[in-house]
C-alpha cells in the first residue's frame, strides 16, 4: 500500500520528534507562533510582564519535560537610543517574585537610559551539550534591531555554554 504525501509528512514529523532532545522540545514549543509584524511601543512594565509570562511558560515546559529550572532563562535586551549596540546587563527574568520586583526596579532605571528591543530565551541542552537560544523582538520596523538581537543571542549563547561547561567541570563537594 502506497502512502499519501500527508501520511509521509506526519510519519516523518513523528520520527523527527522522537530524535529531538527534551530541551529541543521546550525550545521548539516556545519558538512556535507567527512572526510579529508591528512594533510594541509600550512601557517597561508591559515589556516586563511579557517577559514574566514567557518565563512562566518556559518554567512550565521545563517542569513538564523534567528538566532542571536553572537550564532555562529569559533575558530582557536593551540598546542605545541610536541603536548602536546592545547595552547594559541582560536582565534575567525568573519566577521568584521578590527577585523580579528588584529586577523590575533595575529594569525601569535601565529603560530610562536605553530602548528595550526584545526578549531572548535560552535553554541548555544537557543531552547534546549545546545552548538553544532565540529572540523575540519588540521592535520590527527598525532594521538596526535584528543585528543587535542576533549579537545578543550570540553573547547569551556563549555565556550559557561557558557557564554550563564551568558547572560541569567544577569539582564535586563532599
Amino acid at each position: 500500500m502506497a502512502l499519501t504525501r500527508k501520511q509521509m509528512t506526519v510519519r516523518g514529523a513523528a520520527a523527527m520528534r522522537k530524535q529531538r532532545s527534551k530541551a529541543e522540545a521546550v525550545s521548539w514549543a516556545l519558538m512556535a507562533g507567527p512572526k510579529r509584524k508591528n512594533d510594541l511601543a509600550r512601557s517597561v512594565l508591559e515589556y516586563f510582564a511579557m517577559g514574566s509570562t514567557l518565563a512562566a511558560k518556559l518554567s512550565r515546559h521545563m517542569e513538564r519535560e523534567k528538566l532542571p529550572p536553572e537550564d532555562g532563562a529569559v533575558y530582557m535586551i536593551g540598546t542605545d537610543p541610536d541603536f548602536a549596540q546592545p547595552r547594559g546587563k541582560f536582565y534575567q527574568i525568573t519566577s521568584d517574585h521578590q527577585k523580579d520586583f528588584e529586577l523590575l526596579m533595575a529594569a525601569a532605571d535601565f529603560h530610562k537610559k536605553y530602548v528595550t528591543i526584545g526578549l531572548v530565551v535560552a535553554v541548555w541542552d544537557r543531552e547534546k551539550k549545546q545552548s538553544l537560544v532565540f529572540a523575540r523582538p519588540f521592535i520590527v520596523s527598525n532594521p538596526a534591531v535584528a543585528p543587535l538581537l542576533r549579537r545578543a543571542v550570540d553573547d547569551i549563547r556563549m555565556k550559557t555554554t561557558a557557564d554550563q561547561w564551568a558547572r560541569e567541570q567544577a569539582p564535586v563537594k563532599r
